[in-house]
């Protein structure tokens, strides 16, 4: 009930914000190991990080997780794809095997769990979410679950406890640890504006959500700060909800962000600070690279920015002109908002939602400005695309080239540029770049994406393994992948547990059609015990209560819901003290 409960909760919501895809199955106790990546669907992760020493951590009266018949599992990631997969797949497993115990050990490099049910949804609409993170705090608070916030599976030789530790430890390892690289453009000007002006949506998305991991990437590296030139103007590039989710919350007044949200205070103090850069924001410019039929946003959110924002900012539609002998008749060429039976056909209800809205408030945009109308303005420029940052100590200009749409076999649509047309240039202080967002890989594990490249089909990634050392044998356990972490940050996160039902399902079919799901053979060491041997400080679910519970206090105290705990040293020192 709890995940059908989760799931008809956010049917339509979407994280702002970014790991690996694909996963293998258990092929039998004895099977040799073999890397097969395939692609597997669209759901959510999180992430997993930092250090200090190890708080005492159980199972739930009278078991253990090494006692024989147990089956374990270990989850990397506490966001709701994660989740949602550990709790398919003790549900799943209890039906298929009456008897058999199930243990979960879910980690994550945050010292707070949720993912990006926490750290991902802008924060003007995390109370729709309430109940998704109400579901994971209650799923880690049970009896044969352990929570191990600010632990680090080693990527790229940092962390603290390798995978194929984990996989000796465990019947399977679910890898939902999401997607936190951000895409870069790449065009012409972009690496030397770098913290000067040109940032990525993921940073800002960290700083609204008052993310513990990024503040010092923001605060150190960006150079957003008391010297930085006033921001007047905002360049966004993308067509997703990200996009709207950052346009919308610069925009936004400070007040209502303080009286209605959660949103960081750090964040609402860039906004309403005489002496910050982005207190004085006037004009935010969308740019997508396409045409309306192709804007990714979701209907709800679109219809939010273009309708019900007019007391803080008023939505405005750009695309140049183009099509029907607009831009020299040439062949093909149609319009941003031309009709066309063929595309309408292919096209998916969600599509054709986006594309009624966008061109009916086109339409009656008059351009006209009225007295009563709020200072700040949105503009969503389609076919625009970005090709150069311009700037000599900071961003001062976006170049776009103006693009036009040709039909192809009156179903599709080919981009170019339009022949002739003169660069636009944008003035612009920050441009932020929403281009979504990749997985790294883990202890060696390639991204999702790239390894699942033509694999489609089965989420298996790495097989159940046996290895012989001075030891002896040991079995190393299958590694599978979920959310996110498969193929990059896209999906709403109802979408998202779809798919880690189909994981879980995966998962379980294996463990029964093997010699799996038995627990690993042999005394295998316990998660807790190599941690604390190592001097990791592990947060569990009783030092989160307690830090959830300060935050609260600390909203109430200036009139808010809660005032999220944003310093990783700050949440293991409240821990610490608990313990």
């Amino acid at each position: 009930m709890a995940a059908r409960r989760l799931c008809q909760s956010v049917g339509g919501l979407r994280p702002s914000h970014e790991a690996l895809g694909g996963a293998s199955g258990f092929g039998g106790r004895h099977r040799t190991a073999t890397w097969r990546y395939h692609v597997f669907g669209h759901a959510l992760g999180t992430a997993s990080g930092t250090k200090g020493l190890c708080s005492s951590l159980s199972w739930g009266e009278g078991s253990g997780p090494s006692k024989a018949g147990n089956a374990k599992v270990c989850v990397v990631g506490s966001g709701p794809a994660g989740i949602y997969c550990a709790q398919s797949v003790a549900k799943k497993l209890s039906q298929a095997k009456p008897g058999l115990g199930v243990r979960i050990d879910v980690i994550d490099r945050r010292p707070i769990p949720g993912g990006l049910a926490r750290y991902g949804v802008a924060p003007d609409h995390a109370p729709s979410v309430s109940a998704v993170l109400e579901t994971i705090d209650n799923f880690l608070g049970g009896g044969n679950v352990r929570f191990f916030g600010n632990v680090q599976v080693k990527s790229g030789g940092s962390g603290d406890v390798h995978l194929d530790e984990l996989r000796s430890m465990y019947d399977a390892i679910v890898l939902a640890h999401g997607a936190d690289d951000p895409n870069w453009l790449g065009i012409a000007g972009e690496g030397r504006l770098k913290g000067k002006g040109v940032m990525t949506a993921r940073e800002l998305v960290a700083l609204y959500c008052g993310d513990p991991m990024m503040e010092k990437d923001f605060y150190g590296g960006f150079g957003v700060g008391p010297k930085y030139p006033k921001v007047e103007d905002v360049v966004v590039v993308g067509a997703g909800n990200v996009a709207l989710d950052v346009s919308r919350l610069l925009l936004t007044s400070p007040e209502s962000l303080v009286a209605e949200t959660n949103t960081s205070k750090r964040f609402i103090d860039l906004l309403s600070s005489e002496s910050s850069p982005l207190s004085g924001i006037k004009r935010v410019h969308i740019l997508a690279r396409r045409g309306p039929r192709a804007a990714a946003f979701a209907p709800k959110e679109l219809r939010e920015v273009l309708q019900k924002r007019e007391e803080h900012f008023v939505s405005r539609i750009r695309v140049p002109a183009q099509g029907g002998g607009e831009d020299g008749g040439r062949a093909g060429s149609i319009g941003p908002f031309e009709e066309s039976a063929g595309l309408t056909k292919v096209a998916t209800r969600m599509q054709k939602r986006v594309f009624k809205l966008l061109r009916d408030h086109h339409s009656k945009d008059s351009g006209e400005v009225r007295e009563d109308a709020p200072g700040k303005e949105l503009f969503i420029h389609f076919l625009h695309k970005p090709v150069e940052f311009v700037g000599a100590e900071h961003l001062s200009a976006v170049h776009v080239e103006l693009q036009r749409e040709t039909l192809v076999d009156d179903q599709a649509l080919e981009v170019g540029p339009i022949d002739g047309a003169a660069k636009v240039e944008l003035p612009a202080q920050l441009a932020i770049i929403a281009a979504s967002q990749r997985s790294i890989g883990v202890d060696g594990i390639p991204p999702g994406r790239a390894s699942h490249e033509g694999r489609e089909g089965s989420p298996r990634a790495l097989d159940r393994d046996v290895i012989s050392d001075t030891s002896g044998n040991k079995t190393l356990a299958p590694v599978y992948f979920c959310g996110w972490a498969n193929h990059g940050a896209k999906g709403i996160i109802g979408a998202s547990m779809v798919d880690a039902d189909e994981v879980s399902r995966v998962i379980v079919d294996d463990m029964v059609s093997s010699e799996g799901g038995e627990g690993p053979p042999g005394e295998a060491l316990d998660l807790m015990e190599v941690l604390s041997e190592r001097g990791v400080q592990v947060v569990g679910m009783a030092q989160w209560k307690a830090v959830r519970e300060e935050e609260r206090r600390r909203g109430q105290a200036c009139g808010r819901a809660m005032e999220k705990l944003t310093r990783v040293e700050e949440i293991l020192g409240l821990a610490q003290s608990l313990k």
